[in-house]
């Protein structure tokens, strides 16, 4: 199945959604064992309409497969430009307990789900810097599930996954989520990532 889109004069051909995570995103056996350690991913081509500022907060591990053991402040979310194919803005920043803070775009993140329930998915290649100034690139997916209220967005949970990484020319790599398919599980500590008014 498919559908149109037209990029000035040329028509582009786009698959209809499937109302999954492609596996070219995020293999299934990594889906599978997200869900095994408890994150939910909400599947269906009928997703709630989720637009709007969200603040995550405290968020708490639930699980980590690089065995780190430490929470975060908060995560701030704001979704906008949702489509009914199932693609949507989504922009974060995540702060930690000391006052830092680290923002992330991302332009083309897709929305899947049900009714009120939901599971938003995006990934981006990333770029760091160890402190031997050496560099390293990354590819890493985001992922929120939860509930969509009034209110805001009930047993919210937010994942991250490293999906590839390229070490620098020294065999040096990132700390401390160093591996493939490394990934962790948080969920919001009160049950609810709170919908802000914009002023």
């Amino acid at each position: 199945l498919t559908s149109c889109l037209k990029d000035g004069t040329d028509t582009i051909v786009l698959p209809l959604p499937t109302g999954r995570i492609p596996q070219e995103v995020i293999p299934d056996n990594l889906q599978d064992s997200l869900e095994n350690h408890g994150f939910v991913i909400n599947e269906g081509i009928e997703p709630p309409y989720i637009e709007g500022h969200y603040l995550a907060s405290i968020m708490k591990l639930d699980y980590a497969s690089d065995n780190v053991v430490f929470d975060f402040a908060d995560v701030d979310m704001i979704f906008s430009k949702q489509l009914d194919r199932g693609l949507i803005k989504y922009v974060e920043t995540q702060k930690t307990p000391n006052g830092g803070s680290m923002n992330s775009v991302y332009e083309d993140a897709n929305i899947i789900g049900s009714g009120d329930k939901f599971t938003m998915y995006c990934y981006q290649y990333d770029n760091g810097t160890n402190t031997d100034s050496t560099n390293w690139n990354y590819k890493t997916a985001t992922l929120v599930s939860g509930t969509w209220t009034a209110s805001g967005i009930k047993d919210c949970q937010y994942a991250v996954i490293i999906l590839e990484k390229r070490d620098d020319p020294y065999g040096r790599v990132p700390e401390p989520m160093v591996n493939d398919t490394t990934f962790r599980i948080f969920h919001d500590a009160d049950g609810l990532a709170d919908k802000l008014t914009e002023k």
